[in-house]
């Protein structure tokens, strides 16, 4: 008896969730970097993965994730991002420069590299 109105719900939810518009790419990143302007450092964070789930090959992105992540130190995994960024773009002077501050800042100063 109470199961058709709990069924409504569902359905209706259901279609809701179908029509929601998907976000562009330009629009993650977009809303992404004003978070992180705007010290919402975890909001920012989970904008550029979602990007970068679409668009790997995109390094400002992974620095940008990389910078996100050092501001919440979370060093180990800027690291990587930063490493990503050279990586792809090896001439990329201010993920190299982030990426020995983040070395720095783990205690790490032998593995900085320029």
């Amino acid at each position: 008896m109470h199961r058709f109105p709990l069924l409504c719900i569902l359905i209706f939810s259901a279609l809701l969730g179908a029509q929601t518009p998907q976000v562009s790419p330009q629009r993650l990143v977009q809303e992404a970097m004003q978070k992180q302007t705007e010290g919402d450092l975890a909001g920012a964070v989970a904008g550029y993965k979602q990007f970068l789930k679409l668009h790997p090959e995109a390094t400002p992105i992974h620095a940008n994730l990389g910078a996100a992540l050092a501001d919440l130190g979370r060093y180990e995994e800027a690291v990587s991002e930063y490493e990503i960024a050279l990586k792809q773009s090896p001439s990329l002077s201010a993920a190299r420069l982030n990426l020995a501050l983040a070395y720095y800042n783990m205690g790490r100063i032998s593995d900085v590299v320029f």
